[in-house]
């Protein structure tokens, strides 16, 4: 049996029970392509904050050359999807956390449910914050 087919097994002894801890292949792919796609993002924004043009040109950084450059509707959709990315997979990781320690084994649909409630309002807050800058009100 391969060391990953036991941590799971491990956890529940850990915690004085087996339980079971299937969180199931959606979840575990969607976690790996998230992972990717945090990847991605944070280069891209990282490459576009540091290594272009407007960024090594020595001036400043500014309120308002950040009001400029969220203006583009395309950085304004590089960070959304890098905040929903980065919430989706650190909140569906902490899921899987939390039922292999045995706390949604018996309600695990209110714990995704809860998760997900979570999620969603830290995207909303998230684009909300973003949404003045893309709109120039900062």
């Amino acid at each position: 049996m391969a060391v990953a087919e036991r941590i799971p097994g491990l956890a529940g002894k850990i915690a004085g029970k087996q339980i079971d801890t299937d969180t199931g292949a959606l979840s575990w792919a969607m976690q790996r392509f998230t992972a990717l796609l945090v990847g991605i993002f944070i280069v891209v924004h990282l490459w576009l904050l540091h290594f272009t043009a407007q960024a090594t040109s020595g001036e400043p950084v500014t309120l308002i050359s950040v009001r400029e450059r969220m203006a583009s509707p395309w950085y304004f959709i590089l960070d959304v999807l890098l905040l929903a990315s980065l919430l989706y997979h650190s909140l569906n990781g902490l899921r899987s956390v939390l039922i292999d320690w045995g706390v949604g084994s018996r309600s695990g649909k209110v714990l995704s449910g809860t998760l997900l409630v979570i999620g969603i309002l830290l995207l909303v807050y998230g684009i909300w914050a973003l949404i003045p800058f893309t709109l120039g009100q900062y």
